[in-house]
């Protein structure tokens, strides 16, 4: 059992994350109602995901449907920044 556990990678050094390099990525959007808003939405992916997936599964754009004046900013943090 230990051994099939082992080999799974769910300990903790079994998963190696992704290098963290400095400036983080980022993906900026502005917004559609404002040349420059006041507000910045900053969205954290879920464990494993990417920026790209984050803007391919729609986030940016139901912020930009629901008309708000916000500028939307995707980042990189992925488990190797924490």
């Amino acid at each position: 059992m230990a051994a099939a556990v082992g080999a799974s990678g769910l300990p903790g050094c079994g998963y190696l994350p992704r290098a963290a390099t400095v400036p983080m990525p980022t993906i900026r959007f502005d917004s559609p109602c404002a040349s420059r808003a006041r507000a910045l939405l900053v969205v954290l992916p879920g464990r494993g995901m990417t920026m790209r997936e984050m803007n391919a599964e729609g986030f940016v754009a139901a912020v930009h449907a629901a008309g708000l004046a916000v500028d939307v900013l995707l980042v990189d943090a992925h488990v190797g920044y924490y």
